[in-house]
């Protein structure tokens, strides 16, 4: 297997776990806070206090394949939490850190922007660049660590919605927040294949709402130094679209790249262009959302009388032994395993 190929696999393959791996700790002090977020987060950090040292804090950390799902909850001075250059230069991937507020402020700060937190809030941030977290005295937050490679919105867009405030109170926001808020307070029902289904259901709501974010250039900025902000929105807001065309129409067998320029009235060069910072192509993409989608089918207990051949169909993957050895690649299985696992797990669980 190639490198290209081999970090694909690897990169896409995070939700193939299906049982769910918790943590649940507590600390004193802040030496102890420390260490903790050091050990558990997927990044390093580093937290220093404005007033007094005396901290009571607790983390329930659940990791769902690649992905992490939490819930911080501080009762201290006000304090802050700092990722710089210095941890970054470890670091071996790339993740994004979707912030939920729960109780108290905080300001997520980023690309010289600051998203102030209050109750219903969320924001986003690159781990693999600098950013710093103040906290009130008392706060809460729900987190959500993700690789890159799992999320429909890619890097470049990114950069220009992190440490953005998604108001919980108004548009999409005013819907996801209910989600956000009793997924934090249900961390202990996230395993096994519910834990796989709540994990998607936040990834495609929080990229949906967090795209809403580029309705107006002005909310943007300069998101790229070879774009204007005007034209750097325009393209995020096209990819976007694109993405969005993409899962809609993932059952039709004839789907690929030059379809999708035809149906978006641009050439396949441009529709490469939009995907150019994405680590896959877009033929690539399309594959692995199929096999997300057929993955998916196959552990749902309602589609047992569908043959594997019927759901690849669905999915527009006509030929059953292509997919068999696409299945196979991408989740180290056969279909037929997975599903009789899943099966097995479903008896189990019920």
């Amino acid at each position: 297997m190639d490198a290209r190929r081999r970090r694909m696999v690897e990169a896409q393959a995070a939700l193939q776990t299906d049982s769910a791996r918790a943590f649940v700790g507590a600390a004193e002090s802040l030496p102890d806070w420390r260490n903790m977020l050091s050990r558990q987060a997927p990044m390093a950090v580093a937290s220093s206090c404005s007033s007094s040292p005396n901290l009571s804090a607790r983390l329930t950390q659940h990791q769902v394949g690649r992905v992490g799902l939490g819930r911080v909850d501080v009762d201290s001075a006000a304090h802050r939490i700092v990722r710089d250059e210095r941890h970054i230069g470890s670091a071996s991937d790339r993740s994004y850190l979707l912030t939920y507020q729960i109780r108290g402020d905080s300001i997520l700060s980023q690309f010289g922007r600051n998203a102030a937190l209050r109750p219903g809030d969320f924001t986003v941030a690159l781990t693999s660049q600098p950013y710093e977290w103040q906290f009130d005295e008392t706060v809460s937050c729900f987190i959500c660590v993700v690789p890159e490679h799992m999320f429909d919105i890619p890097r470049e867009p990114m950069r220009a919605i992190a440490a953005r405030v998604v108001s919980g109170a108004e548009g999409m926001g005013k819907t996801v927040s209910p989600f956000f808020a009793s997924l934090a307070d249900d961390l202990d029902q996230v395993d096994g294949r519910l834990g796989l289904r709540l994990a998607r259901h936040l990834l495609d709501l929080s990229a949906t709402c967090l795209m809403s974010s580029f309705d107006s250039p002005e909310q943007t900025g300069a998101a790229s130094s070879s774009a204007t902000p005007t034209s750097a929105a325009s393209n995020h807001r096209a990819a976007f679209a694109i993405r969005e065309f993409i899962t809609a129409n993932l059952a039709d067998p004839d789907l690929s790249p030059q379809s999708i320029a035809a149906a978006h009235f641009m050439s396949v060069r441009h529709l490469y262009s939009l995907f150019k910072h994405d680590e896959v192509s877009v033929a690539a993409w399309i594959r692995a959302k199929r096999l997300d989608n057929c993955r998916a089918d196959l552990a749902n207990p309602a589609l047992r009388d569908r043959s594997i051949r019927e759901i690849a169909a669905r999915w527009g993957i006509a030929d059953a032994t292509h997919f068999s050895r696409l299945f196979r690649d991408r989740f180290g299985e056969t279909p037929r395993l997975w599903r009789d696992r899943s099966v097995r797990q479903s008896v189990t669980l019920n």
